[in-house]
C-alpha cells in the first residue's frame, strides 16, 4: 500500500492555510496602519497648552516684578515701573521663548507629550514610524523636535493663521507636522500599533 498519498506536506499545508487572527481589538489592518484623525482633541489640546503658556507667562512676569521691588530698591518708583513693564519688544521675546522652549521640552524631553496632550490622550510620533513596518523608533530627535517647534511658532507669529493648514490638508497635518516629519495620532491608536508591530515582526522559520 502506497502511504504518500496519506502523507500532508508542512509547506503545502502553511501555503494554503488561513493566517493566523491575533488582534482581535482592531477592526482591521487598514485601521492599524492609518491613524484617525482627533481634530476636535488636538484643538481641545492645544487650547490647554495655550492656557499653560499664558500662566507660565504670568508667573514669569509676576516672579520678576518680585525680583526688581525686592533687590532693586534703591531704584526709584518710576524706575522700578519701567523695568517691570519694560516695552512690548521685550515683553513678546520673552514670550516667544517661552512658547518655543515649551514645545521644543515636550516633544523632545517629554516624548512627544504636552499638557494639552496628556489631557487628550495624544501623542507626536514621528510621521515614517505610521508607514514603515520595520522602523521602530517613533519618538522625535532633538532636531526634529526644534523644527516642530519653529512651525508652531510660525503658525502663531501668523495670528493662527498657519494652524488652518491642519484642518484644510487632506492627512490632516498641520505646518509643524510637515517641518518635523512628525503626526499627532492617539494613544488608544499608538497602543494598536505596538502590538500591530510586534506581531508583524514576529517570525517562525521552519527549516
Amino acid at each position: 500500500m502506497n502511504n504518500e498519498d496519506n502523507v500532508i506536506h508542512l509547506k503545502d499545508y502553511l501555503d494554503h492555510s488561513e493566517p493566523i487572527q491575533i488582534l482581535d481589538n482592531l477592526e482591521s489592518d487598514f485601521s492599524a496602519m492609518f491613524p484617525k484623525a482627533n481634530l476636535f482633541k488636538r484643538a481641545l489640546a492645544l487650547v490647554l497648552d495655550l492656557s499653560t503658556l499664558t500662566v507660565l507667562n504670568i508667573g514669569i512676569h509676576n516672579g520678576y516684578s518680585l525680583f526688581v521691588s525686592e533687590f532693586l530698591g534703591p531704584v526709584n518708583y518710576q524706575g522700578q515701573f519701567k523695568l517691570v513693564q519694560g516695552d512690548l519688544a521685550f515683553s513678546g521675546s520673552i514670550y516667544l521663548v517661552l512658547y518655543f522652549s515649551y514645545f521644543l521640552y515636550c516633544n523632545y524631553i517629554m516624548n512627544g507629550k504636552t499638557l494639552g496632550k496628556m489631557a487628550m490622550g495624544l501623542t507626536v510620533i514621528k510621521e515614517n514610524y505610521v508607514h514603515n513596518m520595520k522602523e521602530t523608533q517613533m519618538h522625535l530627535t532633538l532636531g526634529e523636535s526644534a523644527k516642530r517647534a519653529a512651525g508652531y511658532l510660525g503658525c502663531l507669529l501668523s495670528f493662527g493663521v498657519f494652524f488652518v493648514f491642519t484642518f484644510a490638508s487632506e492627512d490632516n497635518r498641520g505646518l509643524a507636522d510637515y517641518l518635523s516629519g512628525s503626526r499627532t495620532v492617539s494613544d488608544k491608536w499608538l497602543k494598536q500599533m505596538h502590538e500591530y508591530k510586534a506581531t508583524q515582526q514576529t517570525q517562525v522559520i521552519i527549516d
